[in-house]
């Protein structure tokens, strides 16, 4: 890994597979070297999570997602390709997958990262009616609160439900 700094750019190399690769960390992109320069590598959105393709061995493909091929950039021990639902899985800190910056993703178990994408929140994205759902937990059982139009609405319905139910003396 080769750390180059040019004005006021801080970009990391680094080889993966069979690839020439530049993180810029201001822009967060990744960069593909190729016979006329650099290239921006491109990358496509997948149920809210930003992946590229990859090939090895001339046509054998693998998707990479990006926030997992950041962490790697900065946790070169980290196995990119384990994909266990149980370890080695990547959250992000603030529940937005479009949000790759290295200070938003940690490593986390698969009981963590259900915990935290659903029940920390007290609210969710319900995708087949299309509409956040809220809800909050009392002695164990959830309680439903409702089904809204936006993200913002859900969130104030768990607060106040929570100012209700979760009295602290």
């Amino acid at each position: 890994m080769e750390n180059l700094e040019n004005g006021i750019e801080f970009v990391i190399d680094f080889s993966f597979l069979n690839y020439n690769l530049r993180f810029d960390e201001n822009e967060n992109e990744f960069y593909v070297k190729k016979k006329e320069g650099w290239r921006l590598k491109k990358f496509t959105n997948c149920k809210g999570y930003l992946q590229s393709s990859f090939f090895f061995e001339k046509s054998k493909e693998t998707k990479i997602y990006k926030h997992r091929l950041v962490f790697f950039v900065y946790n070169r021990n980290f196995d990119i390709f384990m994909r266990s639902r149980t370890e080695n899985m990547i959250d992000h800190k603030d529940g937005n997958p479009s949000n790759d910056s290295i200070e938003n993703l940690r490593i986390v178990t698969h009981q963590q990262n259900h915990f935290n994408r659903t029940r920390a929140k007290g609210y969710y994205f319900h995708k087949k009616a299309k509409k956040w759902m809220a809800y909050i937990q009392i002695n164990g059982k959830l309680k439903y609160l409702g089904y809204f139009e936006n993200e913002e609405e859900a969130h104030q319905a768990y607060l106040k439900a929570k100012e209700i139910y979760h009295i602290i003396n």
